[in-house]
């Protein structure tokens, strides 16, 4: 993906073309989008949320990308002069996808998941928990552009807790009082 800013990248359908400084995905066969920030006139922004919704290819800074099979959510904002901004999100943001833009933004994430999903932990571990938990593949890194990251969550609680008590909390580990 190329733009003369890199936060920036041009977003292209048949002839339809916007700015984006943000977006999540997760890469494949199909480099299925999650999270788009887009830049340009209302229909523009409009026209490129119809593109996803309708499943057609967008370009994005040279790559192809498609929508998940989630439901897409727009929401558009004027900000003058002709000017809009659009986000494209799926309904899974939140519930087995998680995106921030800052450290303290990530562990409160993460932390409403865990708690979401009943799995206890200590949070003095919680740098250890989510090591763990990438290294085992229950939270996968998303590739994103701009100042964002992400995990698209795979949640298994039982195994998540069997894992958290095998390699962190082990028995022989704790100390007696």
């Amino acid at each position: 993906m190329t733009s003369n800013d890199p936060a920036v990248i041009t977003i292209e359908y048949e002839g339809v073309v916007c700015k984006s400084d943000a977006g999540v995905y997760r890469e494949g066969y199909e480099n299925e989008l999650h999270f788009l920030s887009v830049y340009g006139a209302p229909q523009q922004t409009k026209a490129i949320f119809s593109a996803l919704a309708a499943f057609k290819e967008l370009q994005v800074g040279g790559d192809e990308f498609r929508r998940p099979h989630d439901s897409l959510r727009f929401r558009g904002y004027s900000l003058g002069y002709g000017k809009h901004h659009g986000i494209i999100w799926t309904d899974k943001l939140d519930i087995s996808l998680i995106i921030w833009t800052s450290e303290e933004e990530k562990h409160a994430r993460l932390r409403n998941i865990l708690s979401r999903q009943r799995i206890p932990y200590d949070p003095g571990d919680f740098s250890r928990i989510e090591r763990l938990l990438v290294e085992h593949g229950y939270l996968i890194p998303l590739t994103t552009w701009g100042r964002i990251d992400g995990y698209a969550c795979d949640f298994n609680d039982d195994a998540i807790c069997d894992l958290l008590l095998a390699e962190i909390y082990h028995p022989a580990r704790l100390k007696v009082a």
